[in-house]
């Protein structure tokens, strides 16, 4: 029962030697070149959140402004359709 155990070990340190191969070459050199590639995505990650920031913050203001507009606007409807109203029945009483 141990030589089956033994194989299992092996084969185990066989796949995780070829692992590391395929991440980056299993030494230093790849550990450096990995640690410079995640400090470069981090950057970029820290970049895109501040324009993420600007942008949510920019798309609140336009969406606080966009009510005010609509506030507005719908207050001047009314006193548009009022207004009609007045010339409508000055018009009749002309008539």
């Amino acid at each position: 029962m141990a030589a089956p155990l033994a194989d299992q070990v092996a084969a185990l340190e066989k796949r995780a030697d070829s692992l590391e191969q395929k991440v980056g070459g299993g030494g230093a050199v790849g550990d450096a070149a990995t640690v410079r590639r995640l400090e470069a995505l981090m950057k970029v990650i820290e970049e895109d959140r501040a324009e993420a920031e600007a942008v949510a913050a920019e798309r609140d203001r336009l969406r606080e402004s966009n009510e005010k507009l609509e506030e507005k606007l719908a207050k001047a409807n009314y006193r548009i359709e009022h207004l009609l109203r007045a010339l409508a029945d000055a018009d009749e009483k002309k008539k």
